[in-house]
């Protein structure tokens, strides 16, 4: 069993790194795509608290 979790952790491990590889490689195009973009830049959304209803606002 303990030689079963510890392949598991070793594949999860892999996972990771693999996955921060293929980030790290899309990381620089897209921030050129975003440097290209020549449109208005979005007003960013409002903040609303969930707590509050619509009949308590």
């Amino acid at each position: 069993m303990r030689e079963e979790l510890d392949g598991l952790i070793l594949l999860s491990d892999e996972a990771v790194t693999v996955l921060e590889k293929q980030v790290a490689k899309e990381l620089p195009s897209a921030r050129a795509a975003a440097a290209d973009h020549d449109g208005p830049v979005p007003e960013p959304l409002p903040v609303t608290d969930p707590r509050r209803t619509a009949e308590s606002a």
